[in-house]
């Protein structure tokens, strides 16, 4: 058993746990923001005899969310759940099969208008493996949810040669005032090869999946034990139905607000009523230990049944 932090209960609806180890109407203008860090250490109606366009099956991978993948085939969220009414979207599983409208060939461009949110510059690691980890958070200023976020990071060179780019989609549905969200992206080349990192915000607005409901955390612990961060929660539905949990993402910052990890941790579709809870158990390893205290934060969804 290895060192072990202190334990500290923190109250709902986004606790922060502090520790030390050994180590309203979005604004009219638009915006669109960058974030920068530089490398160091670590229409018309078809003709009557068209034939009937043959709808796309695509089979889910490891890692897929249904934003990513509508990003990816060029539609809407509420597009791809109409095509697949009949289908429970609630949680991926891997090899399940949904269908794609086939008129959607071509990769959705960045918003045109994308809500201002703001983006810290990513923090990037090069990993055992070699490839490269870059962790950013996205922050929601506005009175109202925001729904629908995507991310560009580039990863830049010297002489002017052409960055590496990939877009991140957020893992959360959504974004509450207020309040913030992790993003994450990987490439194959290590971070040495690069002399920074720029984020800029692809798409966001304040439309969403109004089925979307999230749940308070309660009675947060956070344990030290042989080089992993135990954290522990308890879930709780306070809508006046019933409610299907969907995911918990669980953030990791340092002192200065980087993040050093996060995961998504799958919750079991079990039917909780008004007031049910589900207990929350995460294994984090950092990307980096700290050698000043921690931040610990969690965020939980589930649809509305």
């Amino acid at each position: 058993m290895g060192e072990t932090s202190p334990t500290i209960a923190l109250p709902s609806p986004y606790p922060v746990v502090t520790l030390t180890v050994g180590r309203p109407s979005p604004p009219q203008q638009t915006t669109t923001l960058t974030a920068t860090t530089r490398a160091e250490s670590p229409t018309s109606a078809p003709a009557t005899d068209a034939p009937t366009p043959t709808p796309i099956l695509y089979t889910i991978q490891e890692g897929d969310t249904l934003l990513d993948i509508a990003l990816n085939h060029g539609i809407s969220l509420d597009t791809l759940r109409a095509a697949n009414a009949g289908s429970d979207l609630g949680l991926l599983q891997i090899g399940q099969t949904i269908v794609i409208p086939s008129d959607s060939t071509i990769t959705e461009p960045p918003s045109p208008t994308p809500l201002p949110l703001s983006i810290q510059p990513p923090t990037c690691y090069e990993t055992r493996t070699g490839t490269t980890v870059c962790l950013g958070t996205i922050v929601n200023p506005h009175e109202n949810a925001a729904g629908g976020v995507s991310v560009e990071v580039r990863l830049l060179r010297s002489g002017g040669e052409s960055p590496l780019v990939e877009v991140a989609t957020i893992e959360q549905s959504l974004i509450l005032p207020g309040t913030l969200a992790p993003y994450r992206v990987v490439f194959d080349t290590p971070w040495s090869e690069f002399t920074g990192a720029t984020a800029i915000l692809r798409s966001a607005d304040a439309t969403f999946d109004s089925s979307i409901l999230t749940l308070s955390v309660e009675n947060q612990r956070v344990e030290l034990v042989d080089g992993t961060f135990e954290v522990t929660a308890e879930l709780e539905n306070t809508s006046e139905g019933i409610a299907q949990p969907l995911r918990a993402i669980v953030t990791l910052q340092n002192e200065v607000g980087e993040v050093i990890g996060y995961r998504v941790a799958p919750l079991d579709d079990r039917a909780l009523p008004p007031g049910g809870r589900y207990s929350l158990q995460v294994d984090l390893v950092p990307q980096v230990y700290p050698s000043t205290p921690l931040r610990v934060l969690i965020y939980a969804e589930a649809r509305a049944v």
